[in-house]
């Protein structure tokens, strides 16, 4: 479903990304692992195409783009490839004077997908499946940050992507609001979406993820299946990295 082949991506000087590659099967939920300012954002915006890779080649759903410094994608093409993909982000940034349901119908309908009853029928459904029928009607301010972030999710959900993204989508709530977003993008999981996470919670990558990446410093430096990675990892950095984070 995902193909990522050397894939760099550089900010005037600093090269954030150094050749990275990364393949996830149909259905599987890969978490990416790292230190902070390891490249695992970068490389979910790269993907999305919010920032345009440096170089490299990025496959999505059998539709492939190729990268050089010297040349940019056309809007046209960025726009199509991006559909393939839905992104929630720490900040789920919903549209404050729209309700819920708006919020979640407005994708499909702006975007020329269906028409306002269908959007709206659409809306209702997504909400009712991330446990929020009862909120449609109320506005951002009246929910709290974990329902916004199932709305966000709702409404990355309602443009039918073929891969979901997540960049720490519980990192900004309070921690007892992390779980309802877990068990959300958890039931996602056993729906057979196809997902990239990036995230500090290692229930969620234990229990959840097929597989596990992690980077250090722009690399993708091990990848496996949870157990390999998260029980027997290979890299004193990965070694080091575990023992911070799990305690």
């Amino acid at each position: 479903m995902i193909k990522i082949h050397q894939l760099r991506k550089t900010f005037g000087e600093i090269e954030v990304l150094k050749g990275v590659d990364i393949a996830v099967d149909e259905g599987q939920v890969a978490v990416l692992i790292g230190p902070s300012g390891c490249g695992k954002s970068t490389l979910l915006r790269c993907l999305n195409l919010l920032e345009q890779p440096t170089s490299g080649d990025i496959e999505v759903a059998g539709k492939r783009l190729s990268f050089t410094p010297s040349s940019r994608v056309p809007e046209r093409h960025q726009a199509a490839f991006r559909a393939r993909t839905g992104m929630v982000f720490q900040s789920f940034n919903l549209f404050p004077h729209m309700t819920v349901i708006e919020n979640v119908a407005s994708g499909p309908y702006l975007n020329g997908l269906k028409n306002k009853a269908e959007s709206r029928e659409l809306a209702a459904r997504l909400l009712a499946r991330v446990g929020l029928a009862e909120k449609a009607d109320l506005y951002p301010a009246q929910i709290s940050g974990g329902q916004g972030q199932r709305v966000a999710i709702a409404r990355a959900l309602a443009l039918d992507p073929k891969v979901m993204l997540f960049d720490e989508p519980t990192s900004a709530l309070d921690p007892e609001l992390v779980g309802e977003v877990l068990e959300v993008m958890q039931s996602l999981a056993n729906d057979g979406t196809t997902m990239i996470v990036v995230t500090h919670e290692m229930g969620f990558a234990r229990n959840v993820a097929s597989k596990v990446i992690f980077m250090e410093g722009g690399h993708v430096i091990e990848t496996g299946a949870p157990g390999e990675v998260l029980r027997q990892p290979k890299s004193d950095r990965l070694r080091s990295f575990l023992s911070r984070v799990e305690h």
